[in-house]
């Protein structure tokens, strides 16, 4: 069981409301261009895939499922996916295109789950959170991976470590960002105690000017 962290500070209140309201409005863009984007995913997903099916995975969480889409692929893979988002369009989306998946809003971090998971899915979430909120992301993901479980963590990759308000996208839409480089994510994973499985990085087709890291991780022993 993991325990839900309550000591939240009101500096990440201002955090969550101005993200919750960003996320909130992209809801409808995210669905428009879901297609093309879960054929990204998928690609990206491949090695991910292949070390859930070495481990045996039946239970994913989804940290942040966005419109859905890729819900839905996970689900039609026989995977029991749960899903928790805290904009409640994008889990009015995601329960339209996987309504085979269990779809909890709330905020993650003052969630508190029952069970572990065999894998969990924390794809662009980490790096919406503040420091040291964005520790306490990775390191309730360790606590909620079951033994012999693994995780996928992706973030976009930049050659200067920022963090801030930041307009998404040329978008009006601002929201809380960190932009990391691969040096300062890898330090924020061993900081919660992962271990690296694999790691690689992928060009987004979607955007020409980003570039993505992937990382597979476990439980240190």
């Amino acid at each position: 069981m993991s325990a839900a962290i309550t000591n939240l500070d009101s500096g990440l209140d201002e955090v969550f409301s101005l993200n919750r309201e960003t996320y909130t409005g992209l809801a409808s863009k995210y669905e428009k261009t879901g297609y093309p984007r879960l054929q990204q995913a998928k690609r990206w997903l491949e090695p991910f895939i292949a070390a859930m099916s070495e481990h045996n995975v039946r239970t994913v969480l989804e940290l942040g499922p966005a419109d859905g889409y890729l819900t839905g692929h996970l689900c039609d893979l026989g995977f029991d996916i749960t899903a928790i988002d805290f904009a409640p369009s994008m889990c009015e989306a995601t329960r339209r295109h996987a309504s085979k998946a269990t779809v909890i809003e709330a905020e993650f971090l003052g969630y508190q789950f029952p069970t572990p998971f065999d894998a969990v899915l924390v794809s662009a979430f980490a790096h919406l959170f503040p420091h040291p909120w964005d520790l306490a992301v990775l390191e309730k993901t360790r606590e909620l991976l079951a033994p012999g479980g693994v995780a996928y963590l992706a973030t976009t990759l930049h050659p200067l470590f920022r963090a801030g308000y930041i307009e998404k996208d040329a978008t009006a839409q601002v929201r809380y960002r960190t932009q990391h480089t691969a040096a300062s994510f890898e330090s924020l994973i061993r900081l919660a105690q992962l271990e690296v499985v694999d790691s690689y990085v992928t060009s987004d087709r979607l955007a020409s000017e980003k570039t993505w890291g992937n990382w597979i991780v476990g439980r240190k022993s």
